[in-house]
This record gives structure tokens, sequence and C-alpha cells, in this order.
């Protein structure tokens, strides 16, 4: 004999920001690194780039190998200063 399986909890809330808000904005983001044995030159990495992305937009980052786009996504992380 089964029993039937109780109600499932109800789900939880999740504030959520208005349709079309802005979520995520960058504005002239620069990332230079500094070379080693090299006085004063650097390579930049990320040169002002800025974007804006809002409530339910989906954003895809591409481009060549070394072009800079696991540096924006630390950037954008905070886990590169």
């Amino acid at each position: 004999r089964t029993e039937p399986l109780p109600a499932p909890p109800p789900p939880a809330r999740i504030d959520r920001p208005a349709p079309g808000a802005v979520v995520l904005e960058a504005d002239g983001l620069v990332k230079t690194y500094r070379r080693r044995g090299v006085r004063g030159a650097g390579f930049t990495a990320l040169d002002r780039v800025s974007l804006t992305l809002a409530e339910g937009e989906t954003l895809g980052i591409v481009g060549e190998s070394g072009s800079g786009k696991s540096t924006l996504a630390r950037v954008l992380a905070h886990a590169h200063p």
C-alpha cells in the first residue's frame, strides 16, 4: 500500500530587480599589467571597456586568445585589482 506524498513547501521568495533594471554597468574599464624587467612599459589588457547589462539580458564575450576576456571577467568580479 502506498501513501501520497506531502505537498512540497512553497518556493522561497527571491527579490529580483525590476524588469529591464540595470544589474551590471561598467564604464571605461582599463587594466594594464607591468612587464617584468622593463621600467615604465606595460601591457594594456583592457582599454576603455564599457558595458551595460539589464535584468533578463544575456551577454556573450568573444574574442581571440589573449584578447582580454578572462581579464574582463576578473575585473568585473573584483578578483583583479
